[in-house]
């Protein structure tokens, strides 16, 4: 399924047509780094 990020699916998901949408630019994005928080990748926005 393939879902256009528009302002229609701003309105739909956040309310409004002109909400913020982040793109994640890490190619590790789901990587389980296990329990340990210290572990954890920081993101910079």
């Amino acid at each position: 399924m393939v879902e256009n990020i528009d302002s229609a699916f701003g309105k739909q998901h956040f309310g409004r047509k002109s909400a913020p949408i982040f793109k994640p630019v890490t190619g590790k994005l789901f990587e389980d780094v296990g329990d340990d928080g210290a572990s954890m990748p920081i993101f910079k926005i």
